[in-house]
């Protein structure tokens, strides 16, 4: 218990762990950065590249390029 990829537990007590990627990490903006979106969002005071996550490669690729719009 409380070994390698230990992240903590679930309200229920479960252990919850974290899968390591098998693949390098990407970071993927929450907020959009097509220029009239981002020009509202500077003017609001939000800074859009303080808000990312990590995503793998492969499904931040998929996210941006590979998925039926």
């Amino acid at each position: 218990m409380g070994g390698r990829g230990f992240v903590g537990r679930s309200p229920r007590g479960r252990e919850l762990r974290c899968i390591p990627s098998r693949e390098p990490f990407e970071k993927h903006h929450i907020f959009p950065q097509e220029p009239l979106l981002a020009g509202w969002f500077k003017r609001q005071s939000i800074d859009i590249h303080a808000f990312t996550i990590r995503l793998p490669r492969s499904f931040h690729s998929w996210l941006h390029y590979c998925q039926e719009r």
